[in-house]
């Protein structure tokens, strides 16, 4: 099964019809995800944590330092904030 079949499946995400493009179908979190997002993102801080805790001191200074021109590299790849989007995509609130 697909990830997203089984993130449709639990009721976190469903897919929409994009407005414009018919062909498109776009996936947006329910309300039940949105509920899930700070689950979901302690449960990866944590898995991460432990993960790199026997790192040694030097690594993980690269590991930062290569995890900020990553995030630095992609902020500049962002669409501006507040500008339309290219399709008509509808803003999804609620589950469906």
């Amino acid at each position: 099964m697909r990830v997203v079949d089984r993130l449709a499946a639990a009721g976190l995400v469903t897919r929409v019809r994009d407005t414009v493009d018919r062909r498109i179908r776009r996936v947006a979190l329910t309300d039940t995800g949105r509920r899930h997002v700070p689950v979901a993102a302690a449960r990866r801080t944590r898995l991460l944590g432990e993960a790199i805790a026997d790192w040694p001191d030097e690594d993980l200074a690269r590991l930062t330092d290569y995890l900020e021109r990553l995030n630095a590299s992609v902020a500049r790849h962002l669409p501006v904030s507040g500008a339309p989007e290219v399709s008509g995509a509808p803003e999804v609130s609620g589950d469906r």
